[in-house]
């Protein structure tokens, strides 16, 4: 099984697979050497390299908060399903905060209809994103006045990338 985990803004590329003898893991690539032994539902004593670890394990929607050694730690965990959807830009954007205008999907920018300074209503067009041969209008959830533009026409972006920014009419 193939895991993605970020653990505050590190990301590493987690795997195991199970065999008749016990578990093999790697870490980025890398095998590492790894006994687990269940203490409770939630509780793990993991040596990891010759080091031993205490780990107690909360799950949550779309994170683990994981107490190791006593640290809180909070994990975000994404199985190869979650990978594959987000490398095609159909999982949900990281990032929803009012004004920032983020790429919905990984594409093209080939048209913006919008500069600095420039005042916006709610659902007016701002650019045209093209994804797999097919254009993608792009309106403003809010109206307000762009503050910045943070990409040019004809530049690629990936999915979550900010576009542009929209200070909100208040």
């Amino acid at each position: 099984m193939k895991f993605k985990t970020i653990i505050g803004k590190t990301e590493s590329n987690f795997e195991m697979n199970f065999h008749s003898n016990g578990i093999e893991i790697f870490l980025d690539g890398k095998s590492v050497n790894a006994e687990v032994e269940k203490l409770s539902n939630h509780s793990y004593s993991i040596i990891v390299e010759g080091k031993s670890h205490i780990v107690s394990i909360l799950n949550y929607e779309d994170s683990v908060s994981a107490l190791i050694n006593q640290k809180k730690s909070q994990i975000v965990v994404k199985d190869e399903t979650q990978i594959l959807l987000e490398t095609y830009g159909f999982a949900k954007p990281e990032s929803n905060h009012v004004g920032e205008i983020h790429a919905p999907i990984p594409g093209l920018v080939t048209k913006l209809f919008v500069s600095k300074d420039d005042v916006v209503e709610k659902g007016q067009k701002i650019f045209i994103l093209e994804a797999m041969k097919m254009e993608n209008e792009i309106d403003s959830p809010i109206s307000g006045s762009v503050t910045k533009i943070l990409v040019e026409e004809g530049k690629a972006v990936q999915k979550g990338q900010l576009i542009l920014h929209i200070a909100e009419d208040k």
